[in-house]
């Protein structure tokens, strides 16, 4: 069940069931017992893909195409560029993109190569944040950025989505005092154990 506040860390060790809360929630997979409820509604009673139109996912396994920048982060989207450049601005990459000889025109080569972990984990973000979808779900996504970027990315987002929802699951217990509510996964069943109001 999803509390009615703006912000969700999910923690636990590895194994604890934390992606699969994420895939529960896009009903990749039905739960064998109880309810997940979005805002009142049991998702259930959602058209999977209507649900899925209104949740993003960006896994820590960055997927770029080989095509320019702007072509991966608009996604097949008629966006203006200023568009794009706001949506990486809010991931902190816009600055890496504009110092390419080429910038948003820059050819992405066969699989990243020719960016960095943390440039692609950012360029995949700030497609997501293109797409403006009522919930954002983070599984690790943050995870080759150096600590003061994850943190202002993550402070970006927080922000960006003041009126949805979104959904961290991290290793990262700094990102956790920014948001609402921590729900804590037990190892030995991967249920949550409790949700917690972050330490002040």
């Amino acid at each position: 069940m999803l509390f009615r506040s703006s912000s969700y860390a999910i923690i636990g060790p590895s194994g604890a069931g934390k992606s699969t809360i994420a895939d529960l929630l896009l009903r990749f997979y039905e739960p064998d017992t109880g309810n997940i409820v979005l805002n009142d509604i049991r998702i259930h009673e959602l058209d999977p893909m209507e649900l899925r139109g209104k949740i993003v996912m960006v896994e820590q396994q960055a997927r770029v195409f080989n095509a320019t920048i702007y072509s991966n982060i608009a996604f097949g989207r008629s966006a203006r560029l200023e568009e794009v450049r706001r949506a990486c601005k809010l991931a902190c990459i816009d600055g890496d993109i504009m110092n390419f000889p080429l910038g948003y025109q820059t050819l992405i080569s066969y699989q990243g190569g020719n960016l960095s972990g943390g440039q692609r984990q950012r360029i995949v973000l700030a497609r997501a944040l293109l797409m403006k979808a009522d919930v954002l779900v983070l599984d690790e996504s943050l995870s080759a950025l150096d600590e003061s970027t994850r943190k202002a990315v993550f402070e970006n987002v927080l922000s960006e989505y003041a009126d949805g929802i979104v959904i961290l699951i991290t290793h990262d217990l700094s990102l956790t005092q920014s948001v609402d509510k921590v729900i804590d996964l037990t190892q030995a069943d991967g249920q949550a154990r409790h949700a917690l109001e972050p330490t002040p």
